[in-house]
């Protein structure tokens, strides 16, 4: 997890993708081996980084792919994000989500907002 203003290529989208550049932290290559999923150790990864994020942290986003790798088979990494509470991002005013094609691979965001005391 890094300050999402570290990441140039993304500092100009972040309107887009509903989050302040200052107060975001940025999700990146978050993943558990398949052998290991089912033990709670994605839950307990994100939520150990969430409570140790700085103060002033608004939201978190997070990419990753549409599909699993190398199959047509939904990414298990987007039900388990949408269970810890994070919202698909989408177009601005459309309700359809925010893909990214990189490398022939849909990528969807994921934002999850920090409610603030």
């Amino acid at each position: 997890m890094q300050p999402y203003i570290t990441y140039p290529s993304f500092g100009h989208a972040a309107d887009e993708y509903g989050v302040t550049a200052a107060t975001c932290i940025y999700i990146a290559e978050f993943g558990i081996a398949e052998s290991a999923r089912g033990k709670r150790l994605g839950s307990i990864l994100l939520d150990f980084s969430q409570a140790h994020c700085p103060a002033e942290t608004s939201s978190y986003l997070v990419r990753t792919l549409v599909k699993t790798y190398g199959t047509d088979a939904p990414n298990p990494a987007v039900r388990f994000y949408k269970k810890k509470g994070f919202r698909v991002v989408e177009h601005h005013g459309t309700g359809e989500p925010l893909i990214e094609i990189r490398s022939q691979r849909p990528r969807l965001f994921l934002r999850y907002d920090v409610r603030q005391p």
